[in-house]
């Protein structure tokens, strides 16, 4: 007897996006017999079967690995739940670049370069998955180096937190982290601001005289890092853990978690997505999975 999967799309699609994703999910899967579709007041909900033999972290991950350019180019929010993720969410961990912030630490920074298109260009390229996160991190954070301190300080304290994502990372009673690759400053800065202290990001460095000098190679977060952190952070309850992400850096990550939550910041409303799964208050998914 075949596993019953689900996706839960945060909207109600167009007739084009539905079709997109009708075949990406059938492609992915082969399902047979087709993907059914049940529409809720909140969005819609596409269940599909897997076949018991096949592994679903691998299915998870090659399905993301689809969804996840998908999702960015049509601006959706999707929640993936695994077939184990049957008991209470006990960890909720977030991404932070174009996730928890709607403006992004290196375009922002790269405007004081002259080097923004080059910048957004090669964002895109990476989140996409198009480009390799670390030879792109690598290669965005070279058009930055000479920098100073003060100004790449000035910069992280500019950016905020849209007020509801402010609130919901406050009001959180479970425990919650930021695993993030952006730089190390950055996610201190913010989980200062939101009396997080679990968290991770890349290390930086500075010269003698304070410019900043790019990455520490050693300590780059990439896809695989935030895996290991979770499962680290949870003591390896990733089946009863909540991660929301948005790019291809996320992937390791969304695929190893029972709750994988595919979020843009230009989508809003993170908020009220996290507490109606927390709450599961998403009718008829949580009632044929818990």
């Amino acid at each position: 007897m075949p596993h019953v999967q689900h996706l839960y799309l945060f909207s109600r699609p167009t007739d084009g996006e539905d079709q997109q994703l009708r075949a990406l999910l059938s492609e992915t899967i082969g399902a047979t017999p087709k993907v059914s579709i049940t529409d809720t007041p909140q969005g819609r909900l596409y269940s599909y079967p897997t076949e018991r033999s096949v592994s679903e972290t691998g299915l998870r991950r090659e399905l993301l690995t689809r969804l996840i350019p998908w999702g960015r180019t049509t601006h959706s929010a999707f929640y993936l739940p695994s077939t184990s993720a049957t008991a209470e969410i006990t960890h909720v961990a977030f991404d932070l670049d174009g996730t928890l912030t709607t403006t992004e630490l290196l375009p922002e920074l790269a405007r004081l370069s002259g080097r923004s298109e080059e910048m957004t260009a090669l964002t895109e390229a990476a989140m996409a998955g198009a480009t390799p996160f670390r030879k792109s991190f690598m290669h965005r954070t070279e058009l930055l180096r000479g920098l100073s301190r003060e100004a790449l300080h000035s910069v992280i304290r500019s950016i905020t937190l849209p007020t509801d994502t402010t609130l919901l990372l406050r009001e959180l009673s479970l425990p919650t982290a930021i695993v993030t690759g952006a730089y190390q400053p950055f996610v201190e800065d913010i989980c200062e601001r939101v009396g997080l202290s679990a968290f991770v990001g890349s290390a930086v460095r500075y010269t003698a005289d304070g410019d900043f000098d790019g990455l520490d190679p050693e300590g780059i977060i990439d896809a695989e890092g935030k895996r290991a952190f979770l499962e680290e952070w949870t003591a390896g309850a990733l089946a009863s853990t909540l991660y929301t992400g948005d790019g291809a850096n996320d992937l390791d990550a969304l695929a190893a978690v029972g709750h994988a939550l595919f979020y843009t910041a230009q989508h809003g409303d993170l908020r009220g997505l996290v507490h109606q799964i927390l709450s599961a208050d998403l009718p008829p998914l949580f009632p044929t999975t818990r």
